[in-house]
């Protein structure tokens, strides 16, 4: 099986057009066409529909592209074996919130660059309504969210787990004797909130609206950690993801309000483009972000 025929492949389907694949391997868009028949005669099988407007991966394509990834992957860690100094630096873009980043990024730090150890990462924070134009065009690579689902038709997710949200603050907080937080509560308490931390905090926020509740001030926080130091020091209440404050709960420096509500679990969503343009890097960190939820 010829890689230059997986290559085309791999590209055709993360561009959904010949001529934008052929573009990005510099090829003639009938050289690709040619290493695409070839590798359909081969498999004796059709893997792409080409009766629409667009270039669409049949069932058979769709089965067969995890295997073309792993197979590329393979050819390129034994290329990188016999000759390191061939292996070229990969750059992957992720979004994600800064209370996933403080939990796993480590860790997958760590077991990355023990495969790529010259992959290149830019990591940044999430803005929900900017995800879709970033994957579409390139610009990010991998998204991250706690969110309980995706309003975005091109967007494909996968759901690793949950995480438990909480209403915490430090133990001198004004609520903090309460046997039970309810909803009128909420009035008249200063809220710490993650300035790009997530939907949830949408979620929160839109709580606090149908409730016709009334803050007495919200303070918006760019870093997780300095919001975190604001709540120790009594300056208000949040909900964040239990995990991001275990170091704080055991030391007793802040506390669980007793506040029930269905709001309090956050589903960890994996997002991509539809036409998401993969490379043995973001497999394999794809693969390792999905280990380390199993693991968690």
């Amino acid at each position: 099986m010829e890689l230059r025929n997986l290559r085309a492949f791999v590209a055709v389907a993360g561009m959904g057009s010949f001529r934008e694949a052929a573009e990005r391997l510099h090829y003639a868009q009938s050289t690709v066409s040619v290493q695409i028949r070839n590798l359909e005669q081969e498999l004796d099988c059709t893997l792409f529909s080409r009766d629409t407007r667009r270039v669409e991966l049949t069932p058979a394509g769709r089965r067969f592209l995890p295997h073309a990834h792993r197979l590329l992957e393979a050819a390129g860690a034994a290329r990188a074996v016999l000759h390191p100094e061939l292996q070229g630096n990969a750059r992957l873009r992720i979004r994600m919130p800064q209370s996933l980043a403080q939990l796993f990024l480590p860790q997958l730090l760590k077991q990355l660059h023990d495969r790529f150890p010259r992959t290149d990462l830019d990591i940044a924070s999430c803005e929900y309504s900017l995800l879709p134009a970033e994957l579409a065009a390139g610009s990010c690579d991998l998204a991250f969210l706690l969110a309980p689902g995706l309003e975005f038709d091109d967007l494909a997710y996968e759901c690793l787990g949950t995480l438990d949200l909480v209403l915490a603050s430090a133990p001198q907080h004004a609520l903090a004797d309460r046997t039970r937080i309810k909803a009128a509560d909420f009035n008249g308490q200063v809220l710490l909130l993650p300035k790009h931390d997530c939907s949830y905090r949408m979620l929160f926020e839109q709580m606090l609206r149908d409730e016709k509740l009334s803050p007495q001030a919200s303070v918006e926080l760019g870093s997780l950690e300095a919001l975190i130091r604001c709540l120790t020091k009594g300056n208000g209440i949040a909900l964040l993801p239990r995990l991001c404050i275990t170091r704080e709960l055991a030391a007793r420096e802040l506390l669980v309000l007793p506040w029930t509500h269905p709001m309090l679990k956050a589903s960890v969503l994996m997002i991509y483009h539809q036409r998401l343009h993969s490379s043995p890097e973001l497999e394999a960190l794809m693969d390792l972000v999905r280990a380390c939820f199993r693991q968690n």
